[in-house]
């Protein structure tokens, strides 16, 4: 299994198993602009979906990073 391991402040944390592969009440970490969002992730197959929104999840984006097999 490859480990990608990223110097610097932590990307993703704090999250909670809500069942069916749903995570919630986590934070992620965008070095891009230095700010730190809610965010919550659903895994599908190979595919994680990261949203990361201000306030409710309406107002946000969702990356999808895929799994390489």
């Amino acid at each position: 299994m490859d480990i990608l391991c990223i110097p610097g402040p932590p990307l993703l944390w704090g999250f909670k198993y809500k069942g069916a592969n749903k995570w919630e009440g986590g934070k992620i970490y965008d070095p891009n602009n230095g700010k730190t969002y809610s965010c919550k992730m659903t895994l599908e197959g190979n595919t994680l979906k990261v949203r990361g929104f201000v306030g409710f999840s309406l107002l946000g984006r969702t990356t999808i990073w895929t799994r390489k097999v």
